[in-house]
């Protein structure tokens, strides 16, 4: 997993994290929170994954909040315009173990239902 020179995963410390510790991911979702305001409507985290092979995303559900499933969107266009981006292998289920990554975080905080990593 990524993680910053203290060897923590910078994945996992959206929900709070801390200025001098974490001090991308703290300023990051600042501006994130000073432009939510201006119309940011998409916010995708790229990374590899641990174990996972192929091109793929992973959302947030956006029918647990009465959405219209607007977040499947932007993969698909990946999937048609992509032979390397697989649809199959996103998901956009938000488990308990994943609530303080940064797609979720932005998601749930932030209200951008078009979150990614």
């Amino acid at each position: 997993y990524r993680c910053s020179l203290s060897g923590q995963d910078l994945n996992r410390v959206w929900d709070d994290p801390d200025q001098v510790r974490h001090p991308t991911i703290y300023h990051t979702k600042d501006l994130m929170r000073e432009l939510s305001g201006r119309g940011l409507v998409f916010f995708c985290d790229f990374h590899g994954h641990s174990t996972k092979r192929n091109a793929f995303m992973y959302g947030c559900d956006s029918e647990k909040a009465g959405g219209s499933k607007e977040e499947l969107v932007f993969p698909l266009i990946m999937a048609e315009h992509s032979p390397a981006f697989s649809f199959p292998d996103c998901d956009f289920q938000m488990r308990r173990h994943k609530l303080t990554t940064g797609r979720v975080v932005v998601c749930k905080e932030l209200g951008i239902g078009n979150s990614y990593t």
